[in-house]
């Protein structure tokens, strides 16, 4: 009689380790699509765009809207928000990537002890799952957060004069343009760990650099787009001058950005719940993400071409509510002197989070542009000193984008599991 095999030849087997192979495929895939249909649907639902286009509400996360029933003043909005919102802070602060793939190694070597410890063993040891199963936690945690998410729907502090049908077109062309443009880089897949996890090529296997987050790099990826996918590749394609050609798509990345993170995310009726949600994730993005305020500082002129665009929405609607009556308090409307000096202070206040890294640190002139000498030349400067295995031929891409879009943040860091040697700079920028 042929002896038995033992668990652990059985696990190592070339059958098993194809079942392995294909069933951490799978795994992987369902939660970067996860992860996407997440972030898409937090931009919608920032927009409240399941509750201007109900027939999408049934695709979108947390049906695209704060429609759970509303609190009854400020002090029951915070207690009953501020618990789900610490609970998707405190994971994605204290368990960046790397920290997370120390974890996975940690528990891999433990893995073997349970029933289904060979394919855990082998899933958790792969380059990239501490970034995949960080993605997927703080993915996790935010769907919670809004799934369960308590409004403040008193006071309304202004309804923006956009006619409905032209608001649901604008918000929902953006969003796909922004998840199509997403997906088009190929530095997405190394953000969301796919790329590792797969054994892709190391274009798209490489995350954006600078510690990037994934809502930031959605903003990017909108500019990048309607320069690249909306501009030059269709609407511009019969350019012949090439130089104009690239400034007209410079154009039209910069009004993508501006609309997609300026206009399309407003919802029809902006209330004080809205107005404190925001302002909140907003300074926690600005004060928290350094790649965010260099982009910024990059793109000065569209971020606060942004700023103008929402300040004209708000004096329109100010001007329609023009007859409101102070002593009528039943209405649950803010007056238009209240609601101007709250926005007034929020707006301070995110400009003073946005400049606080130049009075630190040295403004980045060359940092986020698409010409590959701009990128290598701030990834000298960035990262001068990491290993090939680490760089894993990043041919392209700064770090740190756009996002005066949505408010909330999946924090990123380099790539994990690799070792890092001490190179000189020269070697390193020609790995680079």
């Amino acid at each position: 009689a042929r002896p038995l095999m033992s668990d652990r030849a059985r696990a190592s087997s070339p059958v098993a380790r194809r079942a392995h192979d294909a069933a951490s495929a799978a795994l992987t895939l369902c939660i970067s699509a996860y992860v996407l249909w997440v972030l898409a649907g937090t931009v919608a639902w920032i927009s409240h765009l399941g509750a201007r286009a109900p027939r999408l509400s049934g695709f979108l996360l947390a049906r695209g809207f704060p429609g759970n029933a509303p609190a009854e003043g400020l002090t029951q909005f915070l207690r009953a928000n501020v618990p789900a919102a610490i609970g998707f802070v405190a994971p994605h602060s204290l368990l960046p990537p790397r920290r997370m793939h120390g974890l996975c190694k940690r528990l891999a070597t433990d893995a073997e002890r349970v029933w289904f410890g060979s394919f855990a063993s082998r899933f958790l040891s792969r380059p990239g799952s501490g970034r995949l199963l960080y993605n997927a936690l703080a993915a996790g945690t935010l769907h919670f957060l809004l799934a369960n998410f308590t409004p403040l729907t008193t006071p309304v502090v202004a309804s923006l004069p956009f006619p409905e049908n032209a608001h649901v077109f604008l918000s929902v062309s953006c969003l796909l343009l922004a998840l199509a443009s997403v997906l088009a880089e190929p530095q997405t897949y190394g953000l969301l760990g796919t790329g590792q996890m797969l054994g892709w090529s190391p274009k798209f296997a490489t995350p954006p650099p600078n510690h990037m987050d994934a809502i930031t790099w959605m903003g990017v990826s909108a500019w990048r787009g309607g320069k690249l996918l909306l501009g030059e590749r269709f609407l511009l394609k019969s350019y012949k001058d090439l130089k104009k050609k690239a400034k007209h798509g410079d154009i039209m990345g910069a009004t993508a950005f501006v609309l997609f993170t300026g206009v399309s995310i407003l919802p029809k009726e902006l209330t004080f719940g809205d107005c404190l949600t925001r302002g909140v994730a907003a300074f926690y993005l600005r004060r928290r993400s350094k790649s965010f305020r260099d982009w910024v500082a990059s793109v000065e002129g569209a971020h606060l071409a942004t700023w103008g665009i929402r300040a004209c929405l708000l004096l329109a609607a100010f001007r329609a509510a023009a007859e409101y009556d102070v002593s009528a308090k039943s209405d649950g409307k803010m007056s238009p002197a209240a609601a101007t000096a709250c926005a007034a202070a929020t707006a301070a206040l995110l400009r003073f989070a946005e400049r606080r890294s130049e009075r630190r640190t040295k403004k980045h002139k060359t940092l986020f542009k698409d010409n590959a000498a701009s990128l290598q030349s701030a990834r000298k400067m960035e990262q001068p000193r990491e290993s090939r295995e680490s760089l894993r031929a990043s041919d392209e891409g700064h770090d740190q984008p756009c996002a005066s879009v949505v408010e909330v943040s999946f924090r990123d860091i380099e790539p994990e599991g690799t070792k890092k040697t001490r190179r000189s700079a020269r070697v390193s920028s020609r790995a680079a």
